[in-house]
């Protein structure tokens, strides 16, 4: 005779998700690059309110989601701001690729250390087993690529951000004691 199992979980977070986005958010603005930004968050053509009924969902499995916001690495075209290019997307990351913070006694967001992950074309190839970790601050990014193979040779990326915090909020269902 076989068991059976009922994923009740899975149908209460159906459930309080459609409670949550039961009617479209209607966002205004005047803002065409902001309302642009809204209908493709991640790059990938998800707009804002799809985005974020997927993060309220793994936030409900998880406890948490860490949702940073980054920028893409197209140059500049010029000195004015203007002539920036490079775009804004967010990433979730789930507890378990939350790899470390440090938070300041004013609960500010001070350092993260984020798993990240890396696409493989090829699960079979030899650069398969890649670990790729980022840390931010206030000040800048780290990001550090190893491979997990005896002998793998790591690199090191780094850049300033100017933004003056750590660019991740962490996304909970129910307010948490401390945060």
């Amino acid at each position: 005779e076989q068991a059976r199992y009922h994923n009740y979980a899975a149908t209460l977070i159906d459930y309080y998700t459609r409670k949550v986005y039961g009617q479209e958010i209607q966002r205004e603005t005047s803002n065409k690059d902001l309302e642009a930004w809204w209908e493709n968050v991640d790059g990938a053509g998800t707009d804002m309110s799809s985005y974020l009924r997927l993060a309220l969902a793994k936030a409900l499995c998880a406890g948490y989601v860490g949702i940073l916001a980054d920028k893409t690495k197209d140059a500049p075209t010029g000195p004015a701001k203007a002539d920036e290019k490079s775009s804004v997307f967010l990433t979730r990351f789930l507890p378990t690729a939350i790899l470390d913070w440090r938070v300041e006694r004013d609960e500010e967001l001070r350092a993260v250390k984020l798993l990240e992950d890396v696409p493989s074309p090829n699960l079979l190839a030899e650069d398969a087993d890649v670990e790729r970790v980022v840390l931010w601050d206030h000040e800048e990014w780290v990001r550090v690529t190893e491979a997990v193979e005896e002998g793998g040779r790591a690199s090191v990326e780094r850049q300033n951000h100017n933004l003056g915090a750590v660019p991740l909020v962490t996304l909970r269902p129910f307010r948490h004691a401390r945060y």
